[in-house]
């Protein structure tokens, strides 16, 4: 419950150049520090007192626990939220965090193959407020609390992502 209370979390968006093996990234060992070829940050903005009733909205942070019958797909895994109050009852010790980028986050960008989840970082002065930041208007990344590669995901101007994470702390 304390970490969730630590916002905002920031999504580290990078990775531009192709993996050795395009169509098999590579494992996360653990040991990564950085989001490699970095290019952006979305700031993670979440309900935090979402209604278990339904399912997750853009900008989450919520318990969630396994489920066969649950409504969230990830990893080929099934989950369902489970609402702060119940969180040591059910035993949920896993955290969704998910957020979809806005439409004109990165326009530069078009394709990305790494995200990370950032907690602690500090945008420059006068970056304070915004949503999306560059790396270079951020005076301290914070810690990289969770990455995850993938294979090649383009951007289109009409095209929305979301980009989600499960960690879990049992």
């Amino acid at each position: 419950m304390a970490f969730k209370s630590q916002e905002p979390f920031y999504f580290g968006i990078g990775r531009t150049s192709p993996w050795s093996q395009e169509n098999k990234p590579p494992n996360v060992t653990g040991e990564e520090t950085e989001v490699e070829e970095l290019f952006g940050f979305v700031k993670s903005k979440f309900n935090v007192e979402p209604d278990p009733e339904e399912p997750p909205d853009y900008q989450s942070c919520v318990f969630v626990v396994e489920d066969s019958d649950g409504e969230i797909l990830y990893r080929d895994r099934k989950y369902r939220v489970v609402a702060d109050e119940d969180a040591h009852n059910e035993f949920a010790t896993s955290l969704l965090f998910q957020i979809t980028l806005p439409l004109d986050a990165f326009p530069g960008e078009t394709t990305y193959r790494q995200v990370g989840l950032f907690l602690g970082l500090d945008p420059s002065e006068g970056y304070e407020g915004d949503d999306v930041i560059a790396p270079e208007n951020v005076d301290d990344v914070g810690e990289l609390y969770s990455l995850s590669n993938f294979r090649r995901i383009n951007r289109t101007p009409d095209k929305l992502e979301r980009v989600k994470f499960i960690i879990n702390f049992g």
